[in-house]
């Protein structure tokens, strides 16, 4: 099968399984959260952590190598692989790339999560003040809120259909690709779909010259070769 989205489901539904199995790998990610937070608090960190994977190819061993006995009490360990918020986000900019030329599908839905990335800098600087474990991700909260900052501007580009300032596409990009670079073993798992906000509003003059059909494939493209 290829159904990528239908394989996601089925592990949803096998993960409710193992937890009535008596693993704890969904409950135990709150209780980390607490303990980094050190408050029951935890929104602005859960809102972090949803958005961030550990990184990949045995790179956090080289950085720092484990033993058993290595406690596990990092932002990396409440991290979850193959992040669900950045692929239900990816989701919600797919749809509304295929909404075109209107692009009104899903945007209420995106600009609520983007002004939530937006606005949680704040609150995550006073947790990570409080907890010095958390310091080694103290440029996350900056991180996450231009990325917010960098989508919002996007869609409001895109509901006044005008094109962006022609610096802008570069600036946004050279944000993405700093923020794309992982801190403390972790990175974040929602650049590719910024990104294709971002080509997509740069390119809507030559988009307006091809197939509406078409649109969407080559945002993909243009949006796979910046990540190259």
């Amino acid at each position: 099968m290829t159904d990528v989205d239908d394989m996601y489901r089925r592990l949803e539904a096998v993960s409710l399984q193992l937890e009535e199995l008596g693993l704890t790998h969904q409950k135990n990610v709150d209780m980390m959260l607490r303990r980094l937070a050190r408050t029951k608090e935890i929104g602005p960190l859960k809102t972090l952590a949803s958005v961030v994977e550990p990184v990949k190819e045995y790179a956090r061993a080289r950085a720092h190598p484990a033993t058993m006995l290595t406690p596990l009490t990092r932002l990396i360990d409440a991290a979850t692989p193959d992040s669900r918020g950045a692929r239900e986000f990816t989701v919600l900019v797919d749809g509304l790339l295929s909404d075109a030329p209107l692009f009104r599908q899903n945007r209420d839905h995106i600009k609520a999560v983007l002004t939530q990335w937006r606005d949680v800098r704040p609150a995550l600087d006073v947790m990570i003040d409080q907890s010095p474990i958390l310091r080694e991700v103290e440029d996350l909260p900056r991180e996450l809120s231009e990325i917010g900052v960098a989508g919002l501007e996007a869609l409001s580009y895109l509901a006044a259909d005008v094109p962006p300032p022609a610096e802008w596409r570069a600036r946004r990009l050279a944000m993405l690709e700093q923020a794309s670079k992982p801190k403390a073993e972790v990175e974040f798992a929602i650049i590719d779909p910024i990104r294709r906000l971002i080509v997509l509003v740069a390119e809507i003059p030559e988009l307006k010259s091809i197939p509406v059909s078409q649109w969407k494939q080559r945002v993909l493209t243009l949006a796979g070769e910046k990540n190259r």
